[in-house]
């Protein structure tokens, strides 16, 4: 008898145990055949919890009537207005009263207009959040017009990431580590990952969003060939994959067959409407880290970024808060026509020559980038003086951007002297301005990469200031960014190529 209540008493240890991570009430949603896998499991407990974390969507400052939308242009009234200019002056002070609730309500010294705005100057762009506030007018813009494939009908405003915080809560930047320098589990851990909230506390990479939220490496668990060497496969691609739909999962609170069927996890056409609209939310989020934010990182104070010196991007939980549809798809946008769009994004091209795109549940097309050959490592554009330090050199169809160690901040000249340049490539309906980021070999080369990265970026933000139209500068990322030996000013550089 003891035995038996021990073994009973055990049972129910290990029953315990075992059901740790799935205990709460579960509801069952047959989505397919019967026998194919096409069922979906709620835990019906973590979302009740997730959706009680929801905050109030706040409602309209007061009734934007049709009457406001029309009279004299805020680009007309104030000074220096350099987005939603086109707007009626009613509606862009509707927009900014909803803007300070959104993002830093109250009345403090930093908070309301005071946080992006000088009060005794407005038209003043001394405050870096009005830079950065400017700039994520026009990536929401951008999001309503160019992605309604994720977004619509919903689509998104400032609320839809801040929540009422001046910097949005779920937020990430490239930390190899994760963040834990062993603080979860002590030990030794036999050559294993650590669990880490990143990836919803699994044993996998702890950072799969530079790969595919920042870069667009391929998302697969298998390759082509049978080859582990090969781009598409490989164990530990696998474990990265994994990583970022592990984190997906959680952001969104679903699980696998919210998007797949298990019977086949490949397979488009016994996959569920919602894998094309994450499979369009991959890129548009690549698009905001790529365009919007990182080329930011001159503008970023310190304590703004990540340890490497990377700007605070964008993942999926940043919009979810663990819910398939941010604020339970609440609509938004309605009541905020300015933040529509349409604005185009700014191109992005990678090394990797093709991408991919689903036109159908069964029909996909191969799109060729084509970016054009770089200049070997070491080469210059030959009559090309180099300054000491940041400044700017031009030659025909070729603006030189030289930068000092460790910056990424654009020299003043660039106006002036890329004027023939810029000058060209408003003129032409068919002209590209192509920007290519490089560095020299001295220090990190993670860190210079990612240096030849920024300002690439802070390039092509100031060719836009400057009236290139945004659609016609493509970013085109170098096989190889390093360049020269030793501290070399020719080679910490951006080329602006005009094809």
């Amino acid at each position: 008898m003891t035995v038996n209540l021990r073994t009973l008493a055990l049972t129910l240890v290990l029953g315990a145990g075992l059901a740790g991570c799935d205990v709460g009430m579960k509801e069952w949603k047959q989505t397919g055949y019967r026998g194919t896998g096409g069922d979906q499991v709620n835990d019906t407990s973590l979302l009740k919890k997730a959706a009680a974390k929801v905050a109030p969507v706040p409602a309209p400052p007061y009734p934007l009537e049709p009457a406001m939308l029309e009279g004299e242009r805020a680009g007309a009234a104030y000074q220096n207005v350099k987005v939603l200019n086109n707007i009626s002056t009613e509606q862009f002070n509707y927009l900014m009263a909803a803007m300070t609730t959104w993002i830093a309500p109250g009345d403090g010294e930093g908070q309301g207009c005071n946080y992006c705005h000088n009060p005794e100057n407005m038209a003043s762009d001394e405050k870096y959040t009005k830079v950065v506030a400017r700039r994520m007018i026009q990536m929401t813009q951008s999001i309503n017009g160019q992605w309604g494939k994720h977004v619509s009908p919903a689509g998104v405003t400032c609320w839809t990431c801040h929540r009422g915080n001046a910097v949005p809560v779920n937020k990430w930047a490239i930390d190899p580590t994760g963040g834990d320098n062993g603080g979860v589990l002590k030990g030794n851990k036999r050559g294993q990952n650590t669990p880490l909230k990143t990836v919803a506390f699994a044993s996998l990479p702890s950072d799969p969003f530079s790969a595919y939220l920042r870069d667009n490496q391929e998302i697969r668990l298998a390759g082509a060939t049978p080859y582990p060497a090969n781009a598409g496969g490989g164990v530990k691609h696998a474990e990265k994959t994994y990583g970022l739909m592990m984190h997906m999962s959680s952001a969104l609170g679903v699980n696998c067959t919210y998007c797949h069927n298990a019977g086949n996890f490949q397979s488009w056409s016994l996959s569920m409407p919602q894998r094309g609209t994450a499979w369009y939310g991959i890129r548009m989020v690549r698009n905001i880290n790529n365009a919007y934010i990182e080329p930011l990182a001159g503008v970023f104070p310190a304590n703004r970024k990540g340890h490497l010196g990377d700007p605070y991007k964008v993942n999926c939980l940043t919009c979810h808060q663990g819910l398939a549809k941010p604020m339970n798809g609440y609509p938004m946008l309605k009541d905020y026509p300015a933040l529509k769009g349409p604005f185009g994004p700014m191109t992005v091209a990678r090394a990797s020559s093709q991408w991919r795109a689903p036109l159908g549940p069964d029909s996909w097309e191969a799109v060729t980038l084509n970016p054009q050959p770089l200049p070997p490592a070491g080469v210059v554009a030959a009559a090309v003086e180099v300054p000491a330090g940041a400044g700017v050199t031009a030659t025909t169809g070729q603006l030189n951007v030289f930068f000092d160690t460790g910056k990424s901040t654009v020299s003043a000249d660039l106006a002036a002297k890329g004027a023939q340049i810029i000058a060209a490539l408003k003129a032409s309906p068919t002209a590209k301005a192509v920007v290519s980021g490089y560095n020299d070999p001295t220090g990190n080369a993670a860190a210079n990469k990612l240096l030849a990265k920024q300002r690439a970026f802070a390039v092509a933000a100031a060719l836009k200031e400057a009236g290139v139209d945004e659609s016609r500068i493509v970013l085109e990322k170098p096989a190889e960014t390093t360049q020269g030996a030793g501290d070399d000013s020719a080679a910490r550089r951006v080329e602006v190529n005009v094809r």
